[in-house]
């Protein structure tokens, strides 16, 4: 039979990238893990969050915007400073 459905148009951006880690080469941290390192963006009163894969990378799909904040969690705490959130 005959049927109207009705979807929603959302247009939408993705936001992808790539955690990189810049160490001294005097460190004695060991290997340090680059996944499930959590990505915060912040726009039109929202936010949206996804994790980092084994590889550093992440990608994430967010409503059309003018302006983004995004953050990226420090998970080392101490042992590191972020130069950019």
């Amino acid at each position: 039979r005959d049927t109207v459905l009705h979807i929603p148009f959302l247009e939408r951006n993705k936001l992808f990238g790539k955690v990189n880690l810049n160490r001294s080469k005097r460190s004695a941290l060991g290997d340090i893990p680059i996944d499930n390192i959590k990505i915060t963006v912040e726009g039109n009163n929202v936010t949206y969050s996804t994790i980092t894969d084994k590889n550093g990378y992440f990608e994430i799909y967010i409503p059309v915007s003018d302006y983004y904040k995004v953050k990226i969690n420090n998970i080392f705490y101490e042992h590191f400073d972020l130069k950019q959130e």
